[in-house]
């Protein structure tokens, strides 16, 4: 009898926790304007104003983001982008690391892959106006503390996520004294010369 009730119970709690997978959000968009950019890109980048979506891909999720260039790069600086970061906020503008003393800072943040920041490195050289198209994925770089977390942190997001704001790292390198390079035979057209829009 009480090997008829254990399997009765963990028949239960598997049908619940499968219950709970499947009515997960998979797919989200979110309609945004005006997105907030900080660190040293924002004098240079926005954030297109429109829907973006969320997606939920097997244990990740990724979000496509597209960036303007909005005033041509004239630093001395080489503009080599090393990080960049997706911070979801809810409906009302809070970062949903805020809600969580124990998780704050360590679960929620997405980031562009290396192949995307170097997309960003690229719009920096070209002409005001362009743009590109970059990916940010959420358990890319993943290091939490072990299955239930990550689902439960991915859940919320898809589930509470209402706009986001980036974060830019500072270049990285520098030109020799007094060399600063030409960009001006290459390309305009960053995401055409990969097949974008």
């Amino acid at each position: 009898m009480a090997i008829k009730k254990i399997s009765f119970l963990l028949a239960a709690v598997w049908f619940a926790a499968f219950f709970v997978s499947c009515s997960a959000v998979k797919e989200k968009t979110i309609s945004v304007a005006g997105i907030s950019i900080s660190g040293e890109g924002s004098d240079y980048l926005k954030v297109v104003d429109g829907d973006y979506t969320l997606k939920v891909v097997k244990d990740k999720i990724i979000v496509p983001v597209k960036l303007e260039l909005t005033r041509k790069y004239d630093g001395k600086r080489y503009p080599e982008i090393w990080s960049v970061k997706f911070i979801p906020l809810d409906k009302s503008g809070v970062s949903l690391n805020l809600d969580s003393a124990v998780e704050a800072g360590t679960g929620y943040d997405m980031y562009a892959i290396p192949a995307d920041c170097s997309k960003i490195t690229g719009l920096l050289k070209g002409e005001v106006g362009d743009t590109v198209r970059i990916s940010f994925v959420w358990g890319y770089y993943s290091n939490l503390t072990g299955y239930l977390a990550n689902k439960s942190i991915k859940n919320r997001i898809m589930e509470e996520t209402g706009s986001f704001k980036l974060a830019i790292a500072r270049f990285a390198g520098s030109f020799s004294d007094g060399e600063i390079e030409d960009y001006s035979d290459r390309g305009h057209d960053t995401e055409a010369s990969e097949g974008g829009e």
